[in-house]
């Protein structure tokens, strides 16, 4: 349809599809294509026709009240986009549909007009004007208590979005009894959700004292509802319900609430409450932690194989955010007690609070134990984890070990993980007092001599600490590829080089630069586009850049070394 809007004139439009468009609504066509008119065809037709606007909303007027609700939903998307477009232009009209569907629904008892009109209402409400509001709401309220479900529910989920909208007192006065109607419909679990949620964002407008007298003390036996839907609906607003309610009203009441519901027996549900601890960590302080949280973690981790993945997974984070919270010995358990948890997630989620947990465990025994299993993980996102975070947690080690680590790193078998240290390398740099660049390029270099030739010339680099590599490097060779060793090693070298503020070590520049003649294409693609990085960067000098261009001949093939070459050649 909106194929053949590209090709028709104003006159052609106006004259004759429009009146067609219409016929097909009102007598019923393809429910397909009169959705897509609705969603698309007409706000494009308004927007560059507006005098069509009456013909449109005449149109829109039967597909409110259609009997599919497909296309009820399609006309109230559409009718959106046209007022976003142009707000000034269209709320009359707008206002004007709304009253005819409205008065329609009450005429002749129709439902669907009366659904409708609710969401329409919620669409126009933040464009109105106060008198608008205050003389259109009372027959929008009305619908908290229609006799019909289908009006219930279009009401109660409308009502969140009107209430969103610029809440005075007065209009909070008319709209929360609509809302505790909606709370306590004994029928509709649907409408006592939407109706929560209406209420939590209502909080958003109230002063604390407030708060506490409106929406906590409706909300006072939540835990027990009936209704599992409804605690986990809460659970879902509870982070930016939180947010508003203010540290004494969560200390008093919304946390207990949430502990209590760790225990809930419907498994959503308690899930739900651990995810919600976690997102919500920053209103939690050490006190209320101690009182309320660490003893239903303690309890939680005495079997942990038989909860809920997803539900230990968060109490993996748990234990991170919280860290400076619990004791030395308590933090070892739970993190031990993790680490052997046979999900990954649950222990690549530990390792991702490493960075918080290791420094605060007193035991070196126990840091070792966790890194080692760690970097020894079957599973490669843990390992990968590990290799993100080598950089903040190299403070709680010597250099020789997080060298050990940053080389085990570096040989892995899975690419993600060489990839995640290589990354990271300026992390290591940056967070390590110990590990410096010097260090960080003698591992290189000890790599790459075990896996080539040492280049000619350049200037001798000074290999640290690299005695203790060898161990390590020789036993992780016998499962990894040279090849793999070399590309690895040339992104390794293009990151220090770049981080490197002093002047370029010629022997890492030839290490690149012979790469450009090896006999693996792909590892001659990546040498050149390592060099095209670092002239960008410009640690490799036109004069070095040149003489190479000078003496190496593209191979039959290597497409992209010879793109690569053309860029060089342009910016020397």
């Amino acid at each position: 349809m909106n194929v053949v809007l590209k090709h028709c004139d104003q006159d052609r439009v106006v004259s004759k599809l429009l009146p067609g468009l219409g016929e097909m609504i009102l007598y019923g066509g393809d429910e397909n294509l009169i959705w897509e008119v609705g969603v698309t065809t007409f706000p494009l037709i308004l927007k560059d026709y507006p005098e069509s606007f009456s013909a449109v909303m005449e149109s829109y007027r039967f597909m409110l009240v259609h009997e599919e609700s497909a296309i009820r939903e399609g006309s109230l998307k559409g009718l959106s986009t046209i007022l976003e477009n142009n707000v000034t232009a269209t709320l009359d009209q707008f206002v004007s549909l709304y009253e005819s569907v409205v008065l329609g629904g009450k005429a002749n008892n129709c439902h669907f007009a009366r659904c409708s009109s609710n969401k329409m209402f919620a669409l126009m409400f933040q464009h109105l004007s106060l008198n608008q509001r205050q003389s259109m709401l009372p027959t929008y309220l009305s619908h908290a208590s229609d006799e019909s479900p289908l009006v219930r529910k279009a009401f109660a989920s409308s009502l969140a979005q009107v209430a969103d909208h610029a809440i005075t007192q007065e209009l909070f006065e008319s709209i929360y009894p609509a809302a505790i109607t909606g709370w306590k419909d004994e029928y509709l679990e649907q409408v006592r959700v939407d109706s929560l949620c209406t209420l939590m964002t209502m909080a958003r407008k109230l002063s604390p004292p407030k708060i506490e007298k409106h929406i906590i003390s409706t909300l006072s036996r939540i835990t027990t509802d009936a209704s599992w839907r409804i605690r986990l609906t809460f659970l879902d607003q509870a982070h930016k319900f939180m947010a508003v309610t203010g540290p004494e009203l969560n200390k008093k009441y919304v946390w207990p609430w949430i502990i209590e519901l760790l225990s809930d027996g419907v498994v959503e549900v308690s899930t739900r409450a651990f995810q919600i601890i976690h997102h919500c960590m920053k209103y939690l302080d050490a006190e209320v932690y101690q009182s309320c949280v660490a003893e239903s973690v303690a309890e939680f981790l005495k079997d942990p194989e038989s909860k809920e993945e997803d539900a230990v997974a968060a109490v993996a984070l748990i234990v991170g955010d919280s860290a400076g919270s619990m004791k030395s010995s308590e933090l070892a358990r739970c993190s031990e007690v993790l680490m052997g948890h046979s999900s990954s997630v649950v222990r690549t989620n530990l390792v991702s609070q490493f960075p918080f947990i290791l420094g605060l465990l007193d035991e070196p025994g126990a840091v070792h134990s966790l890194v080692t299993a760690a970097s020894k993980d079957v599973q490669w996102r843990v390992r990968a984890e590990l290799a993100k975070h080598l950089g903040e947690i190299s403070q709680v080690f010597s250099a020789d070990e997080c060298l050990k680590l940053l080389v085990t790193a570096l040989l892995d078998l899975c690419d993600f993980v060489r990839n995640a240290v290589v990354t990271n390398l300026h992390s290591i740099i940056q967070h390590s007092s110990t590990v410096t660049l010097d260090h960080v390029i003698g591992c290189l270099f000890t790599l790459w001599k075990l896996n080539h030739a040492p280049p000619d010339g350049g200037t001798a680099i000074a290999i640290p600490t690299t005695d203790i590599l060898y161990e390590v490097v020789m036993r992780s060779k016998r499962n990894i590829t040279s090849y793999i060793v070399t590309k690895t090693l040339i992104r390794a070298f293009v990151t220090c080089l770049i981080i490197d503020d002093r002047p370029s070590d010629r022997i890492l520049e030839d290490i690149i630069l012979l790469s450009t003649a090896d006999s693996i294409p792909n590892i001659r693609r990546l040498a050149w586009k390592s060099l095209e990085k670092l002239h960008q960067a410009k640690r490799v000098g036109g004069d070095v850049l040149a003489a190479r261009l000078e003496q190496q001949l593209p191979r039959e093939g290597d497409t992209d070394v010879l793109e690569t070459m053309k860029v060089l050649k342009a910016t020397i």
